[in-house]
């Protein structure tokens, strides 16, 4: 993610992901309907999102208070995928898509008590902040308007395919990103496995091995937790036979394991879109307890 904050005349670049906010701290809201306020702090002058429209967006969510609700990530961003709808009420989220258009990043304030009503959930009714501040980014807009279902089907399609490789390119350089904003020193593999630098690799092949693990993505979005009594070679992933093949027991540790030592082009077929790489937290422990 590039973030370019605009304050004291000084401009701060940093290098956070494939996302391109730029927020100006000296930039006026806008008053949209209801309560809605909106700052278009880059923006494409490219047409506005029509009432039938697929948007790709990344995103943050949080409270006036800084309580962080849920973000698409910085290191291995995924678009969301939203369909332009009536809004559920005046000035919530929706309302936002006629004020925006492809290529802007923005900052929408929506109305907190206004989305209580919608979400009375224990950690919103604490939270006495007026508004939810939404900071995104539109990547792409696919209007309906003046299409056939099968050409707007195509170009959805189309896009969508043309994302997927380049995730598949852009990998390396996410893995290596998270790498130096973490100060991690990682060895790499033949088969490309990263594993820490000071780790005293030892050969497990053929042994039974009681495991604890975990696989997150880069942001830390938790995909699986298991233990199971396993051999290395009985792994599901290549990259999760490899870790266990050359970590002692006994000690919790974390590997990098690239999509082609994972999911690669499929994903999970649920929350793992394709070509994520993964963060595997894992201990062998010594015996049956956990």
């Amino acid at each position: 993610m590039v973030l370019k904050v605009n304050w004291m005349k000084k401009i701060v670049t940093c290098f956070l992901g494939l996302i391109t906010l730029f927020f100006g701290a000296c930039s006026e809201y806008q008053k949209g309907n209801g309560i809605l306020l909106y700052k278009i702090v880059d923006g494409k002058n490219t047409p506005t999102i029509g009432k039938i429209a697929v948007v790709f967006l990344t995103y943050s969510e949080a409270t006036d208070n800084g309580k962080v609700l849920s973000e698409t990530g910085i290191f291995d961003p995924i678009p969301l995928e939203v369909y332009a709808t009536t809004p559920q009420f005046e000035g919530d989220f929706q309302d936002a898509f006629q004020y925006l258009s492809e290529g802007d990043s923005a900052v929408v304030k929506v109305s907190l008590d206004s989305i209580k009503l919608l979400n009375p959930t224990p950690i919103l009714a604490k939270d006495s902040s007026k508004y939810m501040t939404y900071k995104v980014r539109i990547h792409k807009v696919i209007n309906q308007n003046g299409k056939g279902d099968s050409t707007f089907l195509t170009s959805l399609y189309e896009y969508k395919n043309e994302e997927i490789l380049k995730r598949k390119t852009a990998e390396p350089e996410k893995i290596e990103r998270y790498l130096t904003a973490k100060k991690l020193k990682y060895t790499k593999t033949s088969t490309g496995l990263l594993y820490p630098s000071d780790l005293k690799t030892v050969n497990n092949s053929g042994k039974e091995l009681y495991v604890s693990y975990a696989f997150t993505s880069l942001d830390g979005k938790l995909f699986l937790r298991k233990y199971e009594k396993i051999k290395p070679e009985q792994a599901h992933i290549p990259g999760l036979k490899e870790a266990l093949t050359i970590t002692p027991k006994g000690i919790k540790t974390k590997v990098i394991i690239p999509s082609k030592l994972a999911y690669s082009a499929v994903g999970d077929n649920d929350k793992m879109s394709p070509y994520t790489p993964l963060i595997c937290d894992f201990m062998i422990v010594n015996n049956k307890t956990k």
